[in-house]
């Protein structure tokens, strides 16, 4: 038996086979003609995944999953994870966590201090309309501005940026806020085989360089709390999706996990091993750090300085070398962290 969800008369999700499938009308509005299911394209969109770490101060990949702190300022910014006062009715749905951005301006006209995720595939909403949603606060009256953008990729066609640009006005208490965007169809362009994606941009705190970008936004100094970001195709917001966390973890993990690797050796200061990775990541990793909390010889006492190496790397495998200054009968257990966010 087949059936549809829709909105306001329009399809929402379409299915078939399902005993009693019926219809779902949520509103007086249009929704897409996708499934229901895995419609937010926003990995960690709910900040439930902090696999680095619950806080950074610098640029790049060191806290909550999937999303990068960029920040060329000399001022500063710290990106937190923060938790929800159980039972609060703010922000609906129950929400563990949320991000907390702190930021100090230097009031330079360079200064661009913005959160960016970028969702895999260029081709992701390509064409179509889609509706960005999120809850937002500050700690007084102030603005950041949403912007989407196409990446192509290595050898691909040059960036399209532009997309959407919208100025959203914050406050002291939790709000929803939207934007409702026509992602650019990629119709005559050229797609690289890596790293092409669709990027969104939360800015925050910018100079006038970027004024044309972020419709004047401005240097400005505050704390700006962010929680629930959701991007799905259709021009209306639709309540939050809130996947299994094991579902969210293993998507993350495609982007970034740790890697368990365990030698034993006996009387060869040099031993090797060999393990699939628990994710197929989406790209060759990167090694980005190495961990040996535990190497012990045959009567359990610490062995000498460790050394770990890769000797074969691929998006699902790791072959690596292990080395001890301590020859003997000994054994070890550690992690790296792999790295291929884009």
């Amino acid at each position: 038996m087949a059936g549809e969800i829709t909105v306001g008369g329009n399809i929402l999700a379409s299915h078939t086979g399902v005993e009693g499938a019926g219809s779902l009308t949520l509103g007086n509005t249009v929704a897409p003609a996708s499934s229901y299911m895995f419609r937010n394209k926003i990995i960690n969109g709910n900040f439930d995944i902090w696999q680095r770490g619950t806080s950074q101060t610098s640029t790049g990949w060191q806290s909550a999953d999937r999303w990068r702190l960029n920040l060329i300022s000399s001022g500063s910014t710290t990106l937190s994870q923060q938790a929800f006062d159980l039972g609060q009715t703010e922000v609906p749905g129950n929400p563990k966590y949320y991000a907390r951005l702190e930021v100090t301006t230097d009031s330079s006209s360079s200064e661009n201090i913005n959160l960016r995720i970028s969702i895999e595939d260029v081709n992701t909403l390509a064409g179509k309309t889609a509706t960005l949603s999120f809850w937002a606060k500050a700690d007084s009256d102030k603005d950041i501005v949403s912007e989407f953008y196409q990446v192509f990729g290595t050898d691909g066609s040059d960036p399209v940026a532009y997309i959407g640009n919208t100025t959203h006005n914050l406050t002291t208490s939790w709000k929803k806020f939207t934007a409702t965007v026509l992602i650019p169809s990629i119709s005559e362009k050229i797609v690289g085989s890596v790293n092409n994606y669709l990027g969104l941009y939360l800015y925050l705190s910018v100079g006038t360089d970027k004024d044309d970008r972020t419709n004047s936004l401005g240097n400005q100094s505050g704390t700006f709390d962010i929680a629930q970001v959701q991007l799905e195709e259709g021009p209306v917001a639709t309540p939050f999706e809130h996947r299994p966390i094991s579902v969210e973890e293993t998507l993350c993990r495609r982007y970034f996990q740790y890697f368990p690797f365990g030698v034993d050796w006996d009387g060869n200061r040099w031993s090797a091993g060999a393990a699939p990775f628990p994710v197929i990541m989406r790209t060759t990793p990167t090694i980005v750090n190495v961990a040996y909390p535990y190497y012990r010889n045959n009567i359990n006492t610490t062995v000498g300085v460790v050394g770990f190496s890769a000797l074969e790397l691929s998006n699902s495998y790791c072959g690596y070398q292990f080395y001890s200054e301590t020859a003997g009968r000994a054994y070890t257990w550690g992690y790296v962290h792999l790295d291929a966010e884009l």
